[in-house]
């Protein structure tokens, strides 16, 4: 049981437990932190091609999510509560790049080097 410390927690437990609604959002925190939105997820390939054909292939995904979330919610065997929460927050995640993004995402990517950790600042092609 989660008392009194303090976790990192990813996965279904939020939702088996209910834990989804108790904490402070990891990307939310890392936005204050860096002044710019959070980048969760990327798709990245040392091919340009294979980027290229996925992002393709991907189209309108957001749209496709979006006109089909409540159908595919009640496939998953969430709780009404947790259903309606993810709903709430899907207009919170976004599936472009814009330039806040790729900025957010290349100061995240200097901290390693502002603290030692590595020698360079890795460079990004983005697509």
């Amino acid at each position: 049981e989660i008392k009194k410390n303090n976790y990192l927690l990813c996965g279904n437990i939020n939702f088996e437990k209910k834990y989804f609604n108790k904490g402070v959002s990891f990307s939310d925190q890392v936005a204050e932190m860096i002044n710019y939105p959070y980048s969760q997820y990327l798709l990245v390939s040392k091919d340009e091609d294979i980027l290229r054909k996925i992002n393709g292939e991907l189209g309108d995904l957001d749209k496709i999510i979006e006109d089909n979330l409540e159908e595919n919610l009640s496939k998953i065997r969430f709780d009404k509560d947790i259903q309606n929460f993810i709903t709430e927050e899907f207009n919170s995640v976004y599936y472009e790049m814009t330039q806040n993004e790729v900025d957010g995402l290349m100061d995240l990517l200097k901290q390693p080097y502002f603290y030692g950790m590595i020698e360079e600042i890795p460079e990004l092609k983005l697509i």
